[in-house]
């Protein structure tokens, strides 16, 4: 007995979109900073500085919600 409301599961799309991301993340993660050490004579100190905050961030950003999400919150009655 066939379904007739399934489709079948394409994972081409899956791949597709996984390929592009990893070739995003080294276009971005790899050629960028060199673009702007070589090309735009931005120190690399700050290169870096700047490409470490994506790291900070999911570092710092699960905590930072949990402690948010922690915080009791207070109503004002009337």
């Amino acid at each position: 007995m066939k379904n007739e409301n399934h489709r079948n599961y394409r994972f081409w799309a899956l791949f597709a979109a996984s390929f592009i991301r990893t070739f995003y993340n080294s276009i971005y993660g790899l050629a960028l900073p060199n673009y702007y050490i070589y090309t735009k004579s931005v120190s690399s100190s700050l290169v870096g500085a700047i490409s470490s905050i994506a790291a900070i961030t999911y570092i710092f950003g699960p905590l930072l919600g949990r402690l948010i999400l922690n915080v009791k919150r207070t109503t004002f009655d009337n």
